[in-house]
């Protein structure tokens, strides 16, 4: 069985160019045979059976890391890649693969041309002067502030329903904390809809109501297993 593959961006442009975009904090140290590998699972998606190898020539694939770390340990800024002839490095292949590596450690960006400022970015350094740079800390603030109200609101709804609960069923309830069981159960499943993982759900967990990561973990299992039912 074929290994599955989700990208952090997929994205295709008018002009028939494919990108994969990810990035990447810890160094594996299995970059290259990722890009072999993506390039590969890229190919699949755009031809489909019966098509024509030939195809594939009006559609440009791009393998693009966003780096924090120097995977190539040479301290640039951005590694380019095609497949050239070993014996006249001008001779392309014309695969119409390429790969693209940026290193945010780069003590220099200015080799990554107009992405160098959002290396700066990832390094710390907010130049909000920049155009681009501007626009991405907007959308950053946008999206905090959504995923804040969205909390504030939740958080709003499942204390009245704690409460309705708590006052329907007073004197009746069995077992420890009965009302937060069933609002701690609500809260997982809303986070998982809306695409949360394991581990941001347990933190939150533990946030929210100040019980220990354990207890939250606890709460997270009980949860899949009543789901799976």
């Amino acid at each position: 069985m074929a290994r599955a593959v989700r990208y952090d961006i997929y994205a295709q442009d008018e002009a028939g160019r494919t990108f994969v975009l990810e990035m990447q904090v810890k160094d594996e140290r299995d970059l290259a045979e990722r890009i072999r590998y993506y390039q590969g699972m890229m190919d699949q998606l755009l031809l489909r059976s019966g098509d024509s190898y030939r195809q594939l020539a009006t559609f440009p694939t791009y393998v693009i890391f966003f780096c924090q770390f120097d995977y190539y340990g040479r301290g640039w800024a951005r590694y380019r890649f095609e497949d050239r002839e070993i014996t006249d490095p001008l001779m392309t292949a014309h695969n119409g693969q390429h790969s693209v590596i940026f290193n945010a450690t780069a003590t220099d960006h200015r080799r990554a041309g107009a992405l160098g400022p959002f290396l700066d970015l990832m390094a710390g350094n907010v130049n909000n002067k920049d155009k681009f740079i501007a626009q991405i800390q907007a959308e950053i603030k946008s999206i905090k502030m959504n995923q804040e109200r969205w909390l504030e609101n939740m958080l709003y709804e499942l204390k009245m329903q704690e409460r309705f609960d708590a006052g329907e069923e007073q004197g009746i309830q069995k077992g420890l904390n009965s009302e937060r069981e069933r609002t701690v159960q609500k809260f997982i499943t809303w986070s998982r809809q809306r695409g949360a993982d394991q581990t941001t759900v347990i933190t939150d967990l533990a946030e929210l109501y100040g019980i220990s990561k354990q207890e939250a973990q606890r709460y997270y299992d009980q949860a899949q297993l009543t789901n799976s039912h």
